[in-house]
């Protein structure tokens, strides 16, 4: 849900190809004005912040490495903006090996989240990361 409780938001294949082409959308509760965020490369586990202000999402879109990272974007799904670079090796949070970014959780302040990162699809192990943002 949307802070405000008007809109759900998730993730779906609609009319696409593969499943492998999942898309942020949002909607209003009685399910009319659906609204499509996302438009290529794989994407998952959108939420709000606290305010409503914008939408933290994974999504695959320039991680090199197969991973996955978190982006943030507006509620209509312009400004789209990368948040974490763990699948780039030129950057000082790469994980040395593909990593996905999953589900999370704003704390009340919108300053920061903490959210889940699976270092290893195979054995499903993974870790809690915390991430501070600049605004």
């Amino acid at each position: 849900y949307s802070p405000d409780g008007k809109k759900l938001i998730f993730c779906s294949s609609i009319n696409k190809p593969s499943v492998w082409d999942q898309q942020i959308y949002t909607m209003d509760t009685d399910g009319t004005n659906l609204l499509q965020l996302t438009q290529k490369d794989y994407n998952e586990h959108g939420f709000y912040k606290p305010d409503g202000s914008k939408i933290l999402w994974m999504t695959n879109t320039k991680s090199g490495s197969a991973g996955t990272d978190w982006g943030m974007m507006n509620p209509d799904g312009s400004d789209k903006q990368r948040l974490t670079w763990f699948n780039d090796p030129e950057s000082e949070q790469y994980a040395g090996h593909a990593v996905w970014a999953g589900l999370g959780s704003f704390s009340p302040d919108g300053k920061r989240f903490i959210g889940g990162r699976q270092l290893s699809l195979w054995t499903q192990e993974g870790e809690i990361v915390m991430v501070n943002l600049m605004k």
